[in-house]
């Protein structure tokens, strides 16, 4: 089983540093070890340094976004993940997301859609999309002005019955957009 430990706080480039530490945390996060699991807190803790990580309960302790993980550092608490996993998003015409509800979201397709630009984003953050055609297939999926690809062009979801394609992206705020692949036809 992966331990996450912590490295030192850099004076250079933090937007890396946390990066690497939250790919760090969520390998340690999948054998799960009730050893390492954060306790939710319901106020802020009384000793704190850049590079804390807290789990707020959101309603009697909320750093800003609500209920989930948070990191300190710039002086100020950082949203780094909602919720507890996945949030299913209804399909429509136009598809919305909100990034305080969670990082990783599910949708199948029941017509074709527009995945709409998702609000509450915050710079550095991953999302990451579970795209699944429904019992017909052939479904399309165009996306808001802040998604963008490889080259400029979106990619065309796979089409077969029950295909499943997963979107992953990271925003960046001084660009204003989400930088995104995807991985399709997972069998």
């Amino acid at each position: 089983m992966a331990r996450y430990i912590p490295a030192p706080v850099p004076t250079g480039d933090l937007q890396r540093f946390l990066l690497e530490e939250l790919n760090k945390i969520a390998q340690a996060m999948e054998t799960p070890d009730p050893a390492l699991a954060l306790d939710t807190l319901y106020a802020p803790p009384n000793k704190f340094r850049d590079g804390t990580i807290v789990k707020a309960d959101g309603a009697t302790w909320n750093p800003g976004y609500g209920a989930g993980m948070y990191c300190f550092y710039d002086s100020a608490w950082h949203f780094l993940s909602g919720g507890d996993g996945t949030l299913a998003l209804t399909s429509g015409a136009t598809v919305n997301t909100d990034a305080k509800l969670s990082r990783i979201f599910t949708l199948t397709l029941a017509i074709n859609a527009t995945l709409a630009n998702p609000t509450n984003l915050q710079n550095g953050m991953s999302m990451r999309f579970r795209i699944k055609q429904d019992g017909t297939g052939s479904r399309t999926l165009a996306y808001g002005s802040k998604f963008k690809f490889p080259s400029g062009t979106a990619p065309v979801l796979s089409t077969a019955v029950s295909a499943v394609d997963v979107l992953s992206c990271v925003y960046f705020s001084g660009d204003d957009r989400l930088e995104c692949n995807m991985l399709k036809a997972f069998a």
